[in-house]
């Protein structure tokens, strides 16, 4: 496994595609509902298999220089505990 900020398309489209499956999916939310207007100032992190399939991500934003929030984090159903 491997913690990653997504940096590419491909890397973004896996960490987006889990944040909508785990997060919106099950209440019936569209695709594109997994972002929001913050997403251009989070800091984003993926953590993927050895096959590159995302397994977590979530984001961080900050509320202010010393303050941070953790936001939209999701899990891959088969790797929680």
């Amino acid at each position: 496994m491997q913690i990653i900020e997504p940096k590419t398309a491909a890397d973004f489209e896996a960490y987006y595609r889990l944040r909508w499956e785990i997060l919106r999916a099950p209440w019936g939310k569209p695709v594109g509902s997994e972002k929001s207007e913050q997403e251009n100032e989070a800091i984003h992190a993926m953590i993927y298999d050895d096959n590159k399939q995302a397994l977590a991500v979530c984001c961080l934003l900050m509320n202010t220089p010393e303050i941070g929030q953790l936001r939209f984090m999701a899990v891959r159903t088969n790797v929680q505990k």
